[in-house]
């Protein structure tokens, strides 16, 4: 599994769940997926870690996943962002190491 990563110094974004504030930290990829989705793994995902800066939060780590299939590049399907007919699926873990059961939501 091949993993590159980027990490970010000052703003580079942040995302809110639940009132809470989580600051983008870094984001690494992975190849192929580290999940799958009904058995089917994808050729790249990326990671994008999210930190609470709040010491009073429990889930201090959130992270957004994004799954790629390498395909011809198109122009126009590059400017655009399509997400209404996309899944989202969301769980909670501790950090691990492999093999591991996951529960989702979605």
């Amino acid at each position: 599994m091949s993993l590159v990563q980027l990490k970010w110094e000052g703003d580079a974004g942040s995302i809110q769940i639940n009132g809470t504030d989580y600051f983008l930290d870094q984001g690494h990829w992975h190849s192929p997926s580290e999940h799958s989705i009904n058995g089917r793994r994808y050729d790249l995902e990326l990671h994008m870690v999210h930190l609470a800066r709040d010491p009073n939060v429990t889930n201090k780590i959130a992270v957004v996943g994004l799954f790629y299939k390498i395909g011809h590049h198109d122009d126009f399907l590059s400017k655009v962002q399509i997400l209404s007919h996309k899944k989202i699926f969301n769980y909670f873990f501790h950090l691990f190491t492999q093999p591991v059961a996951l529960g989702t939501q979605g």
